[in-house]
């Protein structure tokens, strides 16, 4: 389902509680088995008690800076209309951009992604780089490792298997490589290896249990046990 709400508004705060999101299905998948716990518990927390958590969640996102926001957003605007016209470009048509503020999975309600916008055949993921590096390491070899549960997890949630992974460096030397567009064909099999992790997970914010260590290796977690 679409919420079109801005994103970092109260609303926004409030329709993530209780929510596996993208940002958070990285610990789920790859998380320590302590990290994985603390998430179950971070959750809990926010299921159980739902206004204490909205007024820490608001709070810890730094609003004592709203200057860096409004920044924030502006580049996050500039990188879309650039992407919005090199697409046009590529294609020859005109791209319709579909901008929600989050998106809660259609079958899993507790998981949800805000993504920086959709096109009718994929996700798109916008990064505006500080770090030319990184810049440099998405025009030679595309999506950062970094970056890989982010998109995956909007893809889940908007039901696509097609991303736009994007870069850019707005004070990049060469101007003509400011703006990197990855077309990302995400890996079913791994979206399902995800999808497994994900209920697992669920399983046991469901029931109220922890994951633990298997019997047969004290050193492995599981979350079968």
């Amino acid at each position: 389902m679409k919420h079109y709400i801005e994103q970092r508004s109260r609303d926004w705060f409030e329709l993530r509680l209780g929510k596996v999101t993208s940002t958070r299905l990285r610990t789920v998948a790859k998380g320590t088995l302590a990290a994985q716990s603390k998430l179950l518990d971070e959750i809990q927390y926010e299921i159980e008690h739902p206004d204490e958590a909205l007024a820490k969640n608001i709070d810890g996102f730094g609003f004592a800076t709203p200057s860096a926001i409004r920044l924030g957003r502006e580049r996050e605007d500039w990188l879309v209309a650039r992407y919005e016209i090199q697409r046009q470009k590529d294609w020859g048509r005109r791209v319709e951009i579909d901008r929600p503020g989050f998106i809660v999975h259609d079958a899993i309600p507790e998981f949800g992604a805000s993504l920086d916008w959709l096109l009718p055949d994929r996700v798109g993921e916008g990064k505006t780089r500080v770090d030319h590096t990184k810049h440099e390491y998405a025009l030679k070899h595309g999506m950062l490792k970094e970056d890989e549960s982010q998109v995956y997890a909007h893809a889940m949630c908007a039901g696509l298997e097609l991303a736009d992974y994007v870069s850019y460096c707005p004070d990049y030397e060469d101007e003509a490589a400011r703006l990197a567009i990855v077309e990302v064909k995400l890996d079913r099999a791994y979206m399902n290896h995800l999808y497994a992790e994900l209920n697992r997970f669920l399983k046991h914010l469901r029931a109220g249990t922890r994951p633990t260590l298997p019997k047969r290796n004290n050193l492995v977690p599981s979350f079968y046990d």
